[in-house]
């Protein structure tokens, strides 16, 4: 009986040792594949960083011939109807009177 114990104990060591074994090697597997992430996270910073630097947007720009304008951009008229203000009363407002008179105090 004694032996069957001893012998049950030993093989529950010997399991639990084996789930820890395999649980570090998931974890050395992901530390790895986080450490990777990582590195290609920066990396990605350290381009777009380098594309959208002001310095080499105007230097690509000049070499696609695009030029600064002489004067600020202005407003032209445009020949036909003219539209309305945004801050102009809205046509889907009308009869609000109406409708807010029949639910009384409600909103």
């Amino acid at each position: 009986m004694i032996c069957g114990i001893a012998v049950f104990g030993v093989l529950t060591v010997v399991a639990f040792q084996a789930f820890l074994a395999q649980s570090q090697v998931a974890i050395d597997s992901l530390e790895r594949r986080t450490t990777v992430a990582g590195r290609r996270y920066e990396q990605a910073r350290y381009e777009h960083a380098r594309l959208s630097a002001p310095q080499r947007i105007v230097k690509r720009a000049h070499a696609l011939g695009l030029v600064a304008p002489d004067a600020p951009p202005r407003a032209i008229t445009v020949a036909g109807e003219t539209p309305t203000p945004p801050d102009a009363t809205s046509p889907t407002l009308r009869g609000v009177a109406e409708v807010k008179a029949t639910l009384g105090t409600r909103p």
